[in-house]
């Protein structure tokens, strides 16, 4: 799995959005977004977190 900061996004009114995101490096399935003002350990863990829940779901579904 491959996570990382994959966009950084700015508003009209002078804010930033950061997208954080996780990719299965072989299917290049993505397996969940994190989108937040911040781009600190934080978000990189909620990140993972929705990438793991997807990938489970994904395994329960076979």
């Amino acid at each position: 799995m491959a996570a990382g900061l994959l966009a950084s996004i700015e508003t009209s009114a002078g804010g930033t959005w950061r997208l954080a995101g996780c990719r299965d490096y072989w299917s290049k399935y993505e397996l969940g977004w994190h989108v937040a003002p911040t781009a600190n350990q934080h978000d990189a863990i909620a990140a993972v977190e929705l990438a793991l829940t997807e990938a489970e779901r994904l395994a329960a579904a076979r």
